[in-house]
């Protein structure tokens, strides 16, 4: 009789733990750490899972390939986050759907496969002149696109007049990638848009030549 109830337990035991399973109370999330503009892994980034009051349940660093994978019992939503750099990379954050998220929500009983991405940074510097001045009313300003990962930023420069002319005393940081700068040019009551294009790289200084 002793040994029936044994088997019976665990029978019980194990019924609990495939329903538990079938149900969806453990979440795994696996994926990559990589830089898009050339998909390049990175490689000892820290990956968390936390519940919603910030406490941390499982960590890992992903691996020379960028790899990661964790996993945990649910209960309560969970969340996963990158650890960075912000001085060394720009975050994009998680690529999932369509959107980027910075910390992302785990969903229940199924394994979710994303990636993380984030962005090195390079310098650039700006060289503007207006070749073609036509005196003190001449205003310009510009803006900026990085080539698939945002829009035209919403904002212009401030506006420079008359026959400006500047080139930067210093680099600045800018994620690497490809940029387009958008220059708005109102000359003798006419507005014009010059388009310039410049590619930041991770080593060396590019620069952005914005003739008008």
């Amino acid at each position: 009789m002793k040994t029936l109830n044994v088997m019976l337990i665990l029978l019980i035991f194990s019924f609990g733990n495939a329903s538990c399973t079938k149900l969806g109370k453990n979440v795994t999330i696996k994926g990559r750490v990589i830089n898009p503009v050339n998909n390049e892994p990175i490689a000892e980034k820290k990956v968390y899972l936390y519940r919603n009051n910030f406490k941390t349940i499982k960590r890992t660093n992903t691996n020379e390939n960028g790899e990661f994978e964790l996993s945990a019992g649910r209960f309560g939503p969970i969340w996963a986050e990158v650890s960075y750099d912000y001085k060394e990379y720009y975050s994009l954050g998680f690529d999932y759907e369509g959107q980027y998220y910075s910390a992302l929500k785990v969903d229940k009983g199924e394994v979710m496969n994303v990636d993380y991405h984030m962005v090195p940074y390079g310098e650039i510097k700006l060289d503007i002149d207006n070749v073609n001045c036509n005196g003190v009313t001449d205003t310009m300003n510009f803006r900026k696109k990085w080539i698939g990962y945002s829009e035209f930023d919403s904002y212009y420069s401030t506006p420079r007049t008359g026959c400006y002319s500047y080139t930067s005393a210093s680099p600045f940081k800018i994620p690497i990638g490809t940029y387009i700068y958008e220059t708005k040019v109102k000359r003798s009551g006419n507005i014009t848009f010059v388009y310039d294009t410049v590619t930041v790289n991770e080593t060396g200084v590019s620069t952005i030549f914005i003739d008008y």
